[in-house]
């Protein structure tokens, strides 16, 4: 089992936006540096962080590494922060450079629009496990069917 570790960035609140997204990057760097990756059994490797800026929201950031392939996901807790991320993928992605981690693809989403897609996967299986029951039952009634025709003939 790994270890969780806490770390604290703190951004000026009297300065101007583009100072402070300089600032969180620089320290999110810092940050990146110290962290590890966790490997599971099947051989992926992932790195989770959870950052709960004051003025931003809740932002988790997942990066998976599988057959050398490096994956961020990034889920924000605001429309906002959505924003200001993918205004800065760029220099994102320049950060993942500079940290020597080479991220093949970047997915940001906001929590809602993810829970709302979710909710839609869990009711598209749901749908399909419901006709694949239906099916069955059909499938069964027409046996029935068959067997109760068979003894009638004989």
């Amino acid at each position: 089992m790994t270890k969780a570790e806490q770390a604290v960035i703190h951004i000026g609140d009297r300065l101007p936006k583009e100072v402070q997204q300089q600032q969180f990057i620089r320290q999110f760097q810092t940050l990146m540096q110290r962290s590890v990756f966790a490997q599971s059994v099947e051989g992926i490797n992932t790195l989770s962080i959870k950052l709960f800026p004051a003025h931003l929201g809740r932002l988790d950031i997942q990066l998976t590494q599988m057959d050398g392939v490096i994956t961020a996901k990034i889920l924000t807790g605001s429309a906002t922060t959505r924003e200001l991320i993918e205004a800065q993928i760029s220099q994102l992605r320049q950060a993942f450079i500079q940290q020597q981690i080479h991220v093949e693809k970047i997915e940001i989403a906001h929590q809602l629009d993810q829970e709302k897609n979710d909710q839609s996967d869990k009711k598209q299986k749901e749908n399909e496990s419901s006709q694949d029951e239906q099916e069955q039952e059909l499938t069964s009634f027409e046996d029935l069917l068959s067997e109760a025709s068979f003894n009638e003939q004989i």
